[in-house]
């Protein structure tokens, strides 16, 4: 049941759209306000005069969900820094990070905002890689942030941030997973998950951030060139709902965004312990890992005692 204070906002909006229409259709011109941006949990815009409303206990999922017919708008079941914006669902996009920099090239972001979808039509990775996923079965999103208390040489920590998020959130669920540098998510020698972060810089810090995640969540099965592929459902063979699965990760990421998470992400790092193969423009070679910088740079020992520093994508894991 509605509050009186949200009874109240309620009537407002919805005399606010009225008296909009009204304008409009004195200038015989009847004009549909444009949808803004998504709004703070228990608002519902009132733009989305169709919309039904829907109410559960504090901190549940959907709680004061505005939908309609193409996308959903939720008051986020997590608080914190992330908390403070709006979680957005929609059936369909190109991707996640592409979805997000479309809004923010036509409107002034600066709240957080957290997109997920249930089919990617041009779902990627790093590089030109692609990302499949069958329709309603994976987790797919990205959020969108404004870091600016974390300076451009730093955008690493952001990195160390939502891949311990999603590994702490797997954990509930699953042993052994670990993130094998600099980000992506593994069980055992199998691939769960990819992050793709997009940075854009600003006056040495970061003024906005979009990370996008895909995690194999109830996938049965794989059809792509991918090498290693796995799915939550693989490992246990039981349906996990995935809006709460993005509920944990967040909730996660909200408190780890602006920790020290050096220890962390060491202690989960993929193959830190023991001599392992890998692969540099020069051919294969046995490496330890010795360090990973605060830039994210991988520090190697080879089997000959010298030490190799790499950039991202200057080195492959072989697996």
């Amino acid at each position: 049941m509605f509050s009186l204070l949200q009874n109240l906002h309620f009537l407002s909006l919805i005399r606010t759209f009225a008296e909009m229409l009204e304008t409009n259709m004195d200038s015989n011109k009847i004009q549909t306000p444009p949808l803004p941006l998504p709004l703070r949990g228990g608002e519902c815009p009132a733009a989305c005069p169709s919309a039904t409303t829907r109410l559960a206990s504090e901190g549940g999922a959907g709680v004061g969900a505005c939908t309609s017919s193409s996308s959903a708008i939720y008051s986020p079941p997590y608080k914190g820094g992330v908390g403070g914006g709006s979680l957005i669902h929609i059936d369909e996009t190109e991707s996640t990070n592409q979805w997000m920099k479309e809004r923010i090239g036509r409107q002034d972001m600066t709240t957080p905002l957290v997109c997920w979808t249930d089919y990617q039509t041009a779902g990627r990775g790093c590089g030109t890689n692609r990302w499949e996923s069958e329709r309603g079965q994976n987790l797919l999103f990205s959020i969108l942030i404004h870091p600016t208390a974390i300076a451009a040489k730093e955008q690493f920590r952001i990195s160390m941030a939502i891949s311990l998020a999603i590994s702490e959130a797997l954990g509930r669920h699953i042993g052994d997973v670990s993130i094998k540098w600099p980000n992506d998510i593994y069980w055992r020698n199998g691939k769960i998950a990819g992050i793709l972060i997009e940075n854009t810089l600003q006056g040495g810090v970061i003024k906005d951030s979009i990370i996008g995640v895909g995690l194999n969540v109830n996938q049965r099965s794989f059809h792509s060139d991918a090498p290693n592929p796995v799915s939550l459902w693989q490992i246990t063979e039981q349906e996990t709902d995935r809006e709460q699965l993005l509920a944990d990760i967040l909730q996660a990421f909200d408190r780890l965004l602006y920790a020290d998470n050096k220890a962390g992400y060491w202690a989960a790092l993929y193959r830190r312990r023991g001599f392992h193969p890998y692969a540099d423009k020069d051919g294969a070679f046995m490496a330890e890992i010795v360090d990973v910088e605060a830039d994210g740079h991988l520090v190697l020992r080879d089997d000959n005692g010298q030490q190799r520093r790499y950039a991202f994508k200057e080195v492959q894991f072989v697996v």
